[in-house]
């Protein structure tokens, strides 16, 4: 098996959506997007790929983040995915999940207030996507930068 780590974005096109709050009020804001539709090749052998987002205007807090992935890929389980904070902070998406199916993370949404009670067959996935947790992903941090996504095969 062959082991590739990508930075978000190898023929895939990734959309960040962060809600964030004001900080005088409890509410989310109006959606911010960033996306990069790059496409960046998946090499044949193990490696990593990094795939840049660059994000400027967030205010100080998230409220929610939703990250779209458009992944294709022969053998979904090559794949780890990974998502990095201007600060640092990595936090796993997914790791050898999908087994040998064709382009399992294309069109995927990873969202941290998914519906864990979703039913297969997940035609519009209403349930966790990732066995991963995403806590402290939203945790006070610069919000300007750039942010990398990686994914490893």
């Amino acid at each position: 098996m062959r082991k590739i780590y990508i930075s978000f974005l190898f023929v895939i096109f990734l959309v960040l959506t962060a809600q964030h709050k004001a900080a005088a009020q409890c509410t989310p804001g109006a959606p911010l997007t960033f996306t990069n539709s790059s496409a960046v090749a998946i090499p044949t052998g193990p490696g990593v790929i990094t795939s840049t987002i660059t994000v400027s205007g967030a205010p100080a807090y998230l409220y929610d983040l939703n990250v779209q992935t458009f992944i294709q890929h022969t053998f979904a389980s090559d794949l780890d995915i990974t998502i990095q904070s201007p600060s640092g902070k990595v936090v796993t998406l997914t790791t050898d999940n999908g087994a040998g199916n064709d382009d399992v993370f294309n069109g995927t949404v990873w969202d941290d207030n998914a519906n864990p009670g979703g039913q297969v067959p997940y035609t519009t996935n209403n349930g966790v996507v990732t066995d991963h947790s995403f806590t402290n992903l939203t945790v006070a941090a610069p919000r300007t930068g750039r942010a990398s996504r990686r994914f490893c095969r």
